[in-house]
C-alpha cells in the first residue's frame, strides 16, 4: 500500500543517511533508510513511497539508473542527492526527470523546502489522478480558476485548453493586477500534461551580464563550471517568462531563434543543444505600449502573440462571486480548521463591491474578516465602499510572523512591483531605495 508521507532515503553513508531521516521526519514523514538499492527495492515493492531521496553512486548500482526504473511503473518523486556537482550529472538528472538535484553537502533548510515542495506535488498529482514532474520555483494558487459558471470564466478555461494543445508553443498571459496571471500559466502547463518541469523566470531580475549564461547554460571548461540554463531545465515543459516587457533585447533575439529552431548553444560551447519548451509569457505591462517604447523587439512580439490570453477581473466573472468567495472560505477553513461561513451582510456586501484589486482583494478581505469574527462562525464584511484597491502589501501583519526578513522583504517587495504594474522607478521611489537597488534584490530572489 503507497503512503502519501511516506519516504525513502537510499543513501550508502551511514551518518548523512541518519541525518536525512531526522530531518525528513521533523516534517511529519514516516521514513524508512536504506544503503542499498536491493534493500530500497524492497521497500519499496512493500509500501510505495510518495518521494525518494536518492544518491547517485551506490554500492549496488547507479542511483538514477535504478530511479529510471522505478519511474516506468509508480508514482513518486525523486531528490537527486550528488557530491557530483558538474553539468553531465545535472544534465542526467533533468533528462531523468527528477524532481529536484541536491548537491552534498546538503543545507537543512535547502532539504526542508524541496522535500515538502515533492511532497505538495505529489499530492496534487495524485488528486489530478495522474502524476506529473512538473513543480513551480515559487507556488501559485489554482483554486479559482475551475470555480464558477459565467461566460467570462468559461472562456477563460476554454483558452487554457487551447493554449495547451499541441499546435500552441508560446501565449501571452495578461491582465489585471490580482487576477492569478500566474495561475493560468501554470494551469496551462497541468493541462497540457507535459512531463518536463515548469520554470518560471522574473524577467525583471535578468539584466546583468550573467542573464545570457542562466537562460542558455554554460560549457564547463578550465576556468569556469558549467551549469544548465532555464531552458534545459524546462525541457520537455514550460517556461514562463514573468513580466516579459523586462526582458533585455539580446535575450529576446536569442530566445526568438531557439523558438523557430528549437535548438541552442551553451556560452562557451560549440554544439547545438535540442530542447523542446513551450513558453508563457506573462505581460504586466502592456505589450503594445512596450513594442511603441522600444522595449519589445517587433519579431519577438509577434511570435509570442499569436495566442493571447485576457484574464477576466472579478468584475467581469460577477455572476461567480460568490461562488469564488465560498471557495475561498473553503479553503481557508481546511488550513485553520475552522467552520467559517458567510452572513446574510457579507454575501451582500461582497456582490455590491467593485473589487478593483480582483481575486487578491477578495482573499485578503476575507482573511481580515476571519480574523475579526474571533469564535463567531459568521463572518461579517463591512466598509468594502471606502477600501481602495488592496494589494498582497495590505495583508494582516499576522501572515508574517514566522516569516524570515528575507521573505518579508522579497514579498514586499514583488506586491509593491505588481501594485504599479510592473514600473520599477515608481516602485524604487515608493520603497525608498534606489533603481539599482531594486534591480540587484529581483536578481538576488530569483
Amino acid at each position: 500500500m503507497s503512503g502519501t508521507h511516506y519516504a525513502v532515503v537510499l543513501e550508502d553513508d551511514k551518518t548523512l543517511a541518519n541525518a536525512l531521516l531526522k530531518v525528513v521526519a521533523s516534517l511529519g514523514y514516516e521514513v524508512d533508510v536504506a544503503g542499498t538499492i536491493e534493500r530500497a527495492r524492497q521497500l519499496v515493492a512493500a509500501r510505495g513511497p510518495a518521494i525518494m531521496l536518492v544518491d547517485v553512486t551506490l554500492p549496488d548500482g547507479d542511483g538514477l539508473e535504478f530511479m529510471a526504473e522505478l519511474q516506468a511503473s509508480l508514482r513518486m518523486n525523486f531528490v537527486v542527492i550528488t557530491g557530483d556537482s558538474s553539468q553531465q550529472v545535472a544534465v542526467k538528472c533533468i533528462r531523468a526527470k527528477a524532481f529536484d538535484l541536491l548537491p552534498k553537502p546538503i543545507g537543512l533548510e535547502d532539504l526542508r523546502r524541496t522535500v515538502t515542495r515533492a511532497i505538495k506535488a505529489h499530492e496534487r498529482s495524485v488528486l489530478d489522478g495522474e502524476l506529473t514532474t512538473s513543480e513551480t520555483v515559487f507556488r501559485v494558487d489554482l483554486s479559482t480558476i475551475g470555480v464558477g459558471d459565467s461566460d467570462a470564466s468559461e472562456t477563460l478555461r476554454k483558452q487554457i485548453r487551447q493554449a495547451a494543445s499541441g499546435g500552441n508553443d508560446a501565449v501571452v498571459i495578461m491582465g489585471d493586477s490580482g487576477c492569478e496571471k500566474n495561475a493560468v500559466a501554470e494551469a496551462i502547463h497541468l493541462q497540457a500534461r507535459r512531463a518536463g518541469r515548469l520554470i518560471m523566470v522574473n524577467c525583471a531580475a535578468e539584466v546583468d551580464d550573467s542573464a545570457v549564461s542562466r537562460f542558455f547554460g554554460r560549457e564547463e571548461d578550465d576556468h569556469q563550471r558549467g551549469h544548465v540554463g532555464y531552458l534545459e531545465q524546462a525541457d520537455g515543459g514550460t517556461l514562463v517568462l514573468d513580466d516579459v516587457t523586462a526582458l533585455p533585447a539580446l535575450l529576446q533575439s536569442q530566445l526568438l531563434l531557439f523558438l523557430d529552431e528549437g535548438h541552442f548553444r551553451r556560452m562557451g560551447g560549440t554544439t547545438a543543444v535540442s530542447a523542446k519548451v513551450a513558453v508563457a509569457a506573462i505581460a504586466r505591462s502592456d505589450p503594445r505600449k512596450a513594442l511603441e517604447a522600444g522595449d519589445l523587439r517587433r519579431d519577438f512580439h509577434d511570435r509570442l502573440t499569436k495566442f493571447t490570453i485576457n484574464v477576466p477581473t472579478l468584475a467581469d466573472r460577477s455572476g461567480d462571486l460568490l461562488a469564488i468567495a465560498e471557495h475561498l472560505l473553503r479553503e481557508s477553513n481546511e488550513r485553520n480548521g475552522t467552520v467559517k461561513e458567510l452572513s446574510d451582510t457579507a454575501r451582500q456586501a461582497i456582490v455590491s463591491h467593485s473589487w478593483p484589486g480582483n481575486v487578491r482583494e477578495l482573499k485578503n478581505v476575507l482573511h481580515r474578516a476571519a480574523l475579526e469574527s474571533d469564535a463567531s462562525t459568521r463572518l461579517d464584511i463591512r466598509g468594502l465602499d471606502d477600501l481602495e484597491a488592496t494589494s498582497a502589501s495590505d495583508a494582516p501583519i499576522s501572515d508574517f510572523v514566522g516569516k524570515t526578513f528575507w521573505q518579508v522583504e522579497k514579498e514586499l517587495l514583488y506586491a509593491t512591483l505588481d501594485h504599479n504594474n510592473g514600473d520599477k522607478e515608481t516602485t524604487a521611489r515608493m520603497l525608498g531605495i534606489s533603481l539599482k537597488t531594486l534591480y540587484n534584490r529581483l536578481h538576488a530572489y530569483s
